[in-house]
């Protein structure tokens, strides 16, 4: 059986990815404050800035696939300055360590990039188009995907669009949080000036599982929906679906001439290359709804 180590396997889509490769795959997680606690799961504690023990990790556990899918994406702290030294540690130090390490041992390195590597101004992005970050967290993104393309013998850049599910306990997610307000009654304010291509992060699982099984190295791909939807338009129909009252989905407040911002993804290369199917955003929703009702 195969050894796949999760870097930042306690976060949002660490955990999601273990407990859907667990089943074919010896799974190995790091964790920073949380701890996963999943059976079947081995973990082990890691702060991305801990090089040394980052290496010997590696190369003790021998992984035959090493997935980096540590940081935060939030950007109300990415784009904090006091931040940016930790950002930088998470996304790009602690990427090229880890990426280092897992070429010493013959791993493929998988990277979870963003569409946030783009500027927004025009969206439906291919993995080809230009690459002109316009916010802190997209910059390091990029400087980590330059970093191991031009470094690594095996690897794969994987951008993914903002993931729709639940988060593990001591981390929620967006929608954890947008569930915590509507069920306190509390309003949510959304953004209504930035389109991205939505997708649940249990596709997104399936999706890597492919990626991991036909053997794809040496390239970018895209991942996210077929439909392309502001914050606001997402949670609207959201709070629809669940009864949650129109009057809880708030508006948030921008400059009169804020630009709007396109991320959305193009996932054509990764149909053709993997034979998968994205959803719209109806079949995402759907599917959102779906494992919501799940006790």
């Amino acid at each position: 059986m195969e050894t796949v180590l999760i870097i930042g396997g306690s976060g949002f889509l660490g955990s999601h990815l273990a407990a859907r490769l667990k089943g074919g795959y010896r799974v190995v997680t790091t964790r920073f404050r949380h701890s996963l606690r999943m059976s079947g799961v081995t973990e082990y504690p890691l702060t991305v800035s801990q090089n040394e023990w980052a290496k010997e990790l590696v190369m003790g556990i021998q992984p035959q696939i090493v997935i980096y899918a540590a940081g935060s994406c939030d950007l109300r702290w990415t784009e904090d300055p006091e931040n940016a030294r930790e950002l930088e540690l998470q996304n790009i130090t602690g990427s090229t360590t880890l990426m280092a390490a897992s070429q010493l041992v013959g791993s493929r390195f998988i990277y979870v990039s963003s569409a946030l590597v783009f500027d927004g101004t025009r969206g439906n992005y291919h993995e080809s188009d230009v690459l002109v970050p316009n916010t802190g967290f997209g910059r390091s993104k990029l400087s980590a995907e330059n970093s191991i393309r031009s470094r690594a013998l095996n690897y794969l850049l994987v951008r993914s669009a903002p993931l729709l599910g639940r988060g593990p306990a001591g981390n929620p997610s967006l929608l954890d949080r947008w569930l915590h307000q509507w069920g306190h009654g509390r309003p949510v304010e959304l953004d209504e000036r930035v389109r991205h291509s939505y997708a649940p992060v249990e596709e997104f699982a399936d999706w890597m599982v492919r990626c991991i099984e036909s053997g794809t190295k040496n390239r970018t791909l895209h991942f996210g929906g077929l439909s392309r939807c502001t914050e606001h338009e997402l949670g609207t129909n959201l709070a629809k679906r669940l009864g949650v009252p129109d009057s809880l989905v708030v508006r948030k407040s921008a400059k009169a001439d804020a630009q709007m911002r396109d991320y959305s993804l193009n996932t054509s290369a990764s149909v053709r290359a993997l034979e998968v199917k994205p959803l719209f955003l109806k079949q995402s929703l759907d599917l959102v709804e779906k494992r919501l009702l799940v006790p």
